[in-house]
């Protein structure tokens, strides 16, 4: 099987997230208690073989440099290939509704002309599943196909940037972000010739604003383009809403086990803790709690990050905490999702709706004696 490139776009963020893609890129979304969104197309690239891959970063890229590292984890620290830091571009200078934007490949075009292989595998990181690339790559080449774009069936939750394929004997006559005609959702990944990929680029420096899929959409008569489908579970996020409820599926032990598969592990930064502690008074109840967190109050349904202290007699439903996080005494969450390093006092009840979740704001102390009304899409002034 031919060796493959991986390229991971991460400079772009879903439209309703508000504050929790404020500071950091989508990339680097805590999930799952111990996961950033950036670990599994990483980690499906590194356990299919690619060991030369590219990451282009957004502007705001501290989180996701500090996570990823120079790759240690995931055995891309190496003399020869390894992983690519690629500069991304600044806000105000690309296309807001794109994944795969063609000024951020014509920015690194020496980059992709000095690349050894042909085939190169591109994901975004807006949807989370677990993929052998290298059976998308054979069905690549049985076709011989210039793209191959993976899709997923009658995916739900599908949002406004989320584009849908129609096929013919598995060729691609048609994509779209329109809302007609939506049962075959793109899943931000493809496999496409380096050739194909260089013409593309070359081809579009006076619309260099363009995403790569509007120009495939534009051309799709011209190339030869393929649809692999995929048939696991995929998570999209597009909204609070979606990232929410996407943790608590992977809840079910099902879910968990096929996206956390043991033959193809989702590779993340590794963080020495102690174990969490458990009082006599805890409770819980189908919900993840990780290293260094003590609990002494009732979690049900829930996320907890690590180092989070969750007081006597608080119950946290339905939510997400994210790390060093304290919850006081006598409280009550239901639908949060709760920023890093943030503090709610004792007796305070916070309760959202599954269908707009509360977010509280990292780095805060909600007080008692205060009136909060913080909602998922509304940024800080």
């Amino acid at each position: 099987m031919p060796s493959m490139t991986g390229i991971i776009s991460t400079n772009y963020s879903p439209d309703n997230c508000g504050i929790l893609a404020e500071d950091r890129g989508i990339a680097a979304l805590p999930f799952f208690g111990r996961y950033r969104l950036v670990d599994f197309p990483l980690s499906n690239m590194v356990n299919s073989g690619i060991t030369d891959l590219g990451i282009i970063a957004p502007t705001n890229f501290r989180a996701l440099l500090d996570h990823v590292g120079i790759g240690k984890e995931w055995a891309l620290s190496r003399k020869s290939g390894g992983l690519h830091i690629l500069p991304g571009s600044p806000f105000g200078q690309k296309n807001l509704n794109g994944r795969f934007l063609i000024n951020d490949i014509l920015k690194n075009k020496e980059v992709i002309d000095k690349l050894i292989n042909e085939y190169i595998a591109i994901s975004a990181t807006s949807k989370i599943f677990n993929l052998d690339y290298n059976e998308v790559l054979e069905y690549h080449l049985n076709n011989n196909a210039d793209i191959t774009l993976i899709y997923k069936e009658n995916l739900s939750r599908l949002g406004p940037k989320d584009y849908s394929i129609l096929t013919e004997s598995d060729k691609v006559v048609s994509i779209s972000n329109s809302s007609e005609d939506r049962n075959n959702c793109f899943l931000d990944s493809l496999i496409i010739n380096k050739s194909i990929l260089r013409y593309i680029v070359y081809n579009c420096k006076q619309d260099e604003h363009l995403d790569l899929l509007e120009y495939l959409s534009k051309n799709v008569t011209d190339l030869n383009i393929f649809a692999y489908k995929y048939v696991g579970y995929v998570g999209s996020f597009n909204s609070v809403r979606d990232y929410l409820k996407t943790n608590q599926q992977l809840l079910d032990c099902n879910i968990k086990s096929e996206v956390f598969n043991k033959h193809r592990p989702i590779i993340t930064k590794t963080q020495d803790n102690p174990p969490a502690k458990y009082t006599s008074s805890s409770n819980i109840n189908d919900s993840v709690i990780s290293t260094g967190c003590i609990i002494k109050g009732t979690v049900d349904n829930s996320i907890i990050f690590r180092g989070v202290i969750i007081e006597e007699n608080t119950i946290v439903k339905n939510s997400i905490i994210f790390q060093n996080s304290t919850i006081g005494k006598n409280s009550y969450l239901d639908n949060v999702v709760m920023d890093k390093q943030t503090n709610i006092d004792d007796y305070m009840s916070i309760t959202g709706d599954y269908r707009d979740p509360i977010v509280l704001d990292k780095n805060n102390k909600y007080r008692k004696d205060r009136i909060y009304n913080v909602k998922p899409n509304k940024k800080r002034s």
